[in-house]
């Protein structure tokens, strides 16, 4: 998944313009004429909302069109590869609707943004491990085999569900709820964080 401005060049300098447009199935465009485009859709001053909404019109040639704007395509999906670009200069909402589309894990449904998670079984119990992406707090929804864990700010989350409850140890947690009720969450010292292969033990 490619996201913004256009990707122009490797950082030794050789030119990957014609390749990348080539994978992603786009008419080609310079990124002068994306800054110039930018430049010219910024009212002055210049507001937050407007810049969220600069997208550069796509040219599909051998791609679909998976996201529209008002200026016309603003996502593409290249033919036969699970290849996407999308356009705009601030792609959060749209990257993340696209990413819930592709997911196709129907044990874990993420609805937190700047969360990672991942679920995996031990013994009868179910383990969700979830982190926010450079180490900064999230806040959201996961469901994961059906139970519904709600979480209003986290940095780090280890939360094992068990047939004789629910036990939680992460990291700035204020607020955890697992099918509406409340868990009380352990904070984690983080020179004591589990190691890769580590489980929650009871």
């Amino acid at each position: 998944i490619f996201c913004g401005p256009p990707v122009f060049c490797a950082t030794d300098g050789r030119d990957l313009a014609k390749e990348f447009f080539r994978l992603v199935g786009a008419r080609p465009f310079t990124l002068a004429d994306y800054q110039q485009a930018y430049l010219k859709h910024l009212p002055f001053p210049t507001r937050p909302t407007a810049v969220n909404r600069f997208h550069w019109p796509l040219e599909p040639v051998a791609a679909d069109v998976v996201f529209t704007t008002e200026s016309g395509c603003s996502g593409v999906k290249r033919h036969g590869l699970e290849t996407y670009y999308l356009s705009g200069v601030d792609p959060r909402e749209k990257l993340r609707e696209l990413a819930q589309k592709l997911d196709t894990d129907d044990r874990l449904a993420v609805d937190a943004f700047n969360a990672i998670a991942t679920v995996y079984d031990e013994g009868e119990a179910t383990v969700l491990a979830v982190t926010g992406r450079y180490d900064q707090p999230w806040s959201g929804v996961i469901r994961v085999d059906r139970r519904e864990v709600r979480v209003k700010s986290a940095r780090l989350l280890l939360l094992r569900l068990g047939p004789r409850g629910c036990e939680a140890i992460g990291e700035r947690i204020k607020d955890l709820t697992v099918d509406g009720h409340r868990v009380a969450a352990t904070e984690m010292d983080k020179t004591n964080r589990p190691r890769k292969g580590d489980g929650i033990r009871s």
